[in-house]
């Protein structure tokens, strides 16, 4: 009964231990868990990966409204590694420098980290805005925005969305194709008593394929200054992704809307070596296809940028026959820009009879002379001027002949009708 009594004692302090061991393990589980590692040496600093220190894309996407939220710049969610903690936001305050800079940008913080606002000297500064993603953008672009008296924009609702995203609340005023020859001399003013302003587009630089060229080619007129300020552009950034040739490239810009003034440029294009960028709707991009197929040869390598650096993006590659067939089973959206292969590296077949003498019959229907027409059209073409020549000779006598003959009838009509002819 004794030996009963004691071993009944020993496994009821056995049992006790053991619940207190296996709360205890939960405890330093749960803790563990929470709080990361249980000790840390004196003095010594948290790793640089625990600050959690955002890139500016991920902060400039958690400070802008749900309306002004750029597409393709949202940031990827941020959690603790294993074992590490995250600094709470007085903690995080206090790792700021001394000198105000810090990892993580917050609207008008971006401006201030550049320098304090000063008064820019007097000109038409040429800012480049971005394509699609608001990352893109240039401190500089923002130091110059900030800065200028005012800014002109293609569109004040689409750019008003950018300046608030940075903060900026400089005035904008709308200066577009259809109010840019009504507001030049108001801009030129401007200038004239030595204001600094600020012309910008819907996306990329201003004067590519977008208003301001005629402005700035005034300002420079009356020697004003002119400060471009690079940034973001669809033609560059669509040739250098496209893996064609970047030594020599010629940009198109947007081809006419009807198809035979578009297939009439296309034929001047037809002998170009370097390689051809264009912008291009988003609803023609089959019918431009189908053009270049059938006039600069389907077998040249092209590629079609669509939605850059937005978060759509996407780049279509292949053949002009390849793209032809991929256009016409879907459909195309968004901003497109087409990037072709040059004449040498296609390897087609030079341009036939029909084509020299269709490009020759435009100059000269243009007025240009027969010399000249040849030296244009052997350019274009890839061809040596004494190929053309000739025939640019016979299309210029057949030219002039006909319009004798139209001379000649028409004064026929009117002699019949008793009419005096003045010379």
């Amino acid at each position: 009964m004794f030996l009963a009594g004691n071993s009944f004692v020993c496994n009821r302090a056995a049992i006790c231990w053991i619940c207190k061991a296996t709360k205890l393990c939960s405890v330093l589980k749960e803790t563990s868990g929470r709080a990361g590692p249980l000790y840390r040496p004196p003095g010594a600093a948290p790793r640089a990966a625990q600050l959690k220190h955002r890139s500016v894309q991920a902060s400039f996407a958690s400070t802008a409204a749900s309306s002004l939220h750029p597409r393709g710049c949202t940031a990827p969610k941020s959690t603790p590694a294993d074992g590490e903690s995250v600094p709470a936001a007085s903690e995080a305050a206090e790792k700021v420098p001394p000198d105000g800079t810090r990892g993580s940008w917050r609207g008008t913080d971006v401006l201030a980290a550049i320098r304090q606002p000063q008064a820019l000297d007097p000109g038409l500064y040429v800012v480049a805005t971005p394509i699609g993603n608001l990352e893109d953008i240039t401190l500089r672009a923002l130091k110059v925005l900030r800065d200028a008296d005012c800014i002109l924009a293609e569109d004040t609702r689409h750019s008003h969305k950018l300046l608030s995203f940075f903060g900026i609340t400089t005035q904008l005023y709308s200066f577009h194709e259809h109010n840019e020859h009504a507001k030049e001399g108001q801009v030129l003013e401007r200038l004239a008593r030595g204001g600094a302003v600020a012309l910008i587009s819907d996306a990329g630089m201003p004067a590519v394929s977008d208003p301001g060229a005629k402005l700035i080619a005034a300002a420079v007129r009356a020697r004003h200054t002119v400060v471009p300020v690079p940034g973001p552009s669809a033609v560059l950034a669509s040739l250098v992704a496209s893996g064609l040739s970047t030594d020599t490239f010629q940009f198109v810009g947007f081809l006419p809307a009807k198809a035979s003034q578009r297939q009439k440029r296309l034929q001047q294009l037809t002998g170009v070596q370097a390689t051809l960028i264009l912008y291009a709707p988003p609803h023609s991009v089959a019918a431009i296809l189908d053009d270049m197929a059938a006039i600069l040869g389907s077998a040249r390598q092209c590629v079609i940028a669509r939605e850059m650096t937005k978060l759509h993006e996407e780049f279509h590659r292949g053949t002009v026959a390849d793209l032809v067939a991929e256009m016409h089973t879907g459909s195309c959206k968004g901003e497109v820009t087409i990037v072709v292969e040059g004449a040498s590296g296609a390897g087609g077949p030079p341009p036939s009879e029909e084509q020299i003498e269709a490009q020759l019959r435009d100059l000269i229907s243009d007025g240009v002379p027969a010399s000249h027409a040849a030296k244009l059209a052997a350019k274009s073409l890839g061809l040596p001027r004494s190929a053309v020549y000739e025939a640019a000779v016979r299309i210029a006598g057949a030219s002039h002949c006909s319009r004798r003959l139209s001379l000649i009838l028409e004064v026929g009509v009117h002699l019949d009708r008793g009419q005096k002819i003045t010379a």
